[in-house]
């Protein structure tokens, strides 16, 4: 673990960063969230099985189908990011 030391001015300022760049995660992770779950809905599979297939190469080179990979990546970066700034104490 590593410690900072900060100014009580600036150790207000990070923790109100820290805060804000939490919640803009937490934010955008649901709203993948939300577009995984129209994806999985239009398409009738799981993002699971999605990945399964499109690695096996048994899907086309539809445009949607690398939407939907790249959504699904979005959300596990926002998802690794959260996890970090989660564990960040304050």
């Amino acid at each position: 673990m590593t410690t900072l030391p900060l100014s009580d001015q600036a150790a207000v300022l990070v923790k109100a960063g820290v805060r804000l760049e939490r919640r803009l995660l937490e934010i955008s992770r649901q709203e993948y969230g939300q577009r995984l779950a129209v994806l999985e809905a239009r398409h009738g599979m799981t993002t699971k099985r999605f990945l399964r297939r499109f690695n096996a190469g048994k899907l086309d080179d539809r445009e949607a189908w690398f939407d939907w990979l790249f959504t699904h990546q979005a959300y596990n970066e926002l998802s690794k990011r959260l996890t970090i700034l989660r564990g960040v104490r304050l």
